[in-house]
């Protein structure tokens, strides 16, 4: 499509709707137990929160690979993120580290990360001990800084919650407060009563009094629109609520992240927890947006045409860092493709491709989507590595008689959002010391496809999913053992590649307590 026409439309559409601070975001979506996108689909999602908003937040990095998809989106599409880190149980709170880090050295310095709250909620539920939720900010925030990382590291809690926890209070620079109209009752008499929007303000001016020096910012409002008061609908609540509260908050000053962008049928479809979208589980919008803030500073770039990324290195690095949280749109020189996980300086060139337009049409509002070619699916480094094949192997606790390669394949080929015919079967034998477990050894091909991921890139991509966790294949019936082992490359051409590869496998975190653990783990089991 001509590109002035699409920098000018998404300019007019950013102008007049782009006021949120910013949204919060979780990855999964539709019915059941839910499902995870794609990284075009995590995209795509904040291509439309890009109208409204430049900074996204996520709960968590792990989950569906969303924080790798999202991370990756944000600095290709020049938008920031408050991170999320799921701190309990504590190997989950592990492999959010580790996710991180992880992708420190895919993207290099991410001075696009504005803040992280480690846990949400876990003092309003209690279901962590305080002391531990205090600790586990403390140890990220060390973590970070050792990166050389200075943004604000705390957790998202009830003002409740915080006012019982002093130690957390003391360990949190930010605190993001979740505070709603919905669950403090306040009526909605019309289109300008103001008595939802006074409570929470009011609500918020005195956390933030009785802690002096914390930054504060609210970390969830909304309204779920399956829920009616006052005799209004929940549409027409959240319009109401949103004009209302939105401009009340640029105007006074205050950092509000709006819960939630996308409806969460899997919490409950047509019911409260699963409503609190803007747009539906469709990624159509539910209301027509006319917020007109005269106090909002946000004026959203364009989305730039999709990009590729070649790199190189240099002996310092060329990216300025910041801890500012401000909303200000960011010039990133990221693209489709993110560069090398050196540390080292990386230059970037950029060039266009296809894009097509889509037009979604909804019953109260016309949503433009734009989409990039098939190319697009792949968020990986550029492929200055040469592409060579890569062995790797598995254990799984199924018997060798149950276990099924062409169904491993297949949930392999999924997970990794590559072709089938991309992964080779080695080798399936019973395991020597435990003959109750299966050793899978397979390989990751290259691809003819020019933007296609290397093998290399690839096995990356499953150790990013799989080393801390695997509900993956454990969902399916193949409950994993121990972690996943580069077992021999197939040619020395990339020697370096390689090696760097064969390193990154097993436990990379600093953390000796989590080597020491799961080495054990490896141990025991091979």
């Amino acid at each position: 499509m001509n590109f002035k026409l699409f920098f000018l439309i998404a300019l007019v559409f950013g102008i007049a709707c782009g006021q949120f601070y910013g949204m919060d975001y979780g990855v999964k979506r539709g019915n059941g137990a839910g499902i995870c996108p794609n990284y075009t689909q995590v995209k795509g999602d904040l291509v439309l929160m890009k109208r409204y908003t430049n900074i996204v937040r996520l709960y968590n990095l792990h989950e569906c690979n969303g924080g790798n998809y999202t991370l990756r989106a944000a600095k290709e599409l020049g938008m920031k993120v408050f991170i999320g880190l799921q701190n309990n149980p504590l190997n989950d709170f592990y492999w959010n580290i580790y996710v991180f880090e992880s992708m420190h050295k895919e993207l290099g310095f991410m001075d696009f990360v504005v803040g992280a709250a480690v846990g949400c909620e876990s003092l309003h539920r209690n279901d962590l001990a305080k002391d531990l939720v205090a600790s586990r900010i403390v140890d990220f925030r060390n973590f970070t800084r050792n990166l050389g990382y200075t943004f604000p590291v705390g957790t998202a809690d009830t003002t409740g919650g915080f006012n019982n926890a002093p130690a957390v209070r003391a360990a949190s620079e930010i605190m993001l407060i979740n505070i709603f109209a919905y669950y403090s009752g306040t009526p909605f008499a019309s289109a300008t009563d103001t008595t939802a929007s006074d409570n929470l303000i009011a609500q918020f001016n005195n956390f933030k009094k009785n802690n002096p020096g914390k930054i504060i910012e609210i970390g969830e409002t909304g309204w779920p629109t399956s829920e009616s008061r006052s005799n209004q609908n929940g549409l027409t609540i959240l319009k109401w609520h949103m004009n209302q509260f939105v401009c009340r908050c640029w105007k006074e000053n205050i950092s509000l992240y709006w819960f939630q962008s996308f409806d969460q049928p899997f919490k409950g479809e047509n019911q409260r927890e699963g409503t609190w979208g803007i747009w539906n589980d469709a990624r159509q919008i539910k209301i027509t947006m006319t917020l007109d803030c005269p106090d909002h500073p946000y004026v959203p770039t364009p989305i730039p045409p999709s990009t590729s990324t070649s790199s190189s290195s240099s002996s310092t690095s060329s990216t300025t860092r910041t801890s500012s949280t401000s909303s200000t749109a960011i010039t990133s020189t990221s693209a489709t493709n993110p560069p090398s996980t050196s540390s080292t300086a990386v230059e970037s060139q950029t060039k266009e491709t296809k894009e097509t337009q889509v037009v979604t049409k909804t019953s109260e509002a016309t949503e433009f989507s734009f989409t990039t070619d098939a190319s697009e699916n792949v968020p990986e480094t550029s492929k200055a590595e040469e592409d060579v094949k890569v062995q790797l192997s598995i254990v799984f606790s199924v018997s060798f008689s149950d276990f099924d390669s062409a169904k491993f394949v297949r949930i392999l080929a999924t997970l990794l959002d590559i072709p089938e015919s991309r992964i080779r079967i080695v080798s399936v034998t019973p395991q020597t010391k435990r003959q109750e477990n299966t050793v899978v050894t397979f390989e990751i091909l290259p691809s003819s496809e020019a933007n296609a991921p290397t093998a290399a890139q690839v096995a990356r991509r499953l150790q990013d999913t799989l080393s801390f966790n695997s509900s993956a294949f454990e969902d399916s019936g193949l409950p994993m053992v121990g972690t996943i082992q580069v077992v021999t490359e197939a040619t020395t051409a990339s020697s370096t590649a390689n090696n760097n590869l064969a390193q990154s496998f097993g436990v990379r975190l600093t953390i000796p307590s989590i080597s020491f653990v799961f080495g054990i783990v490896l141990l025991a089991f091979l």
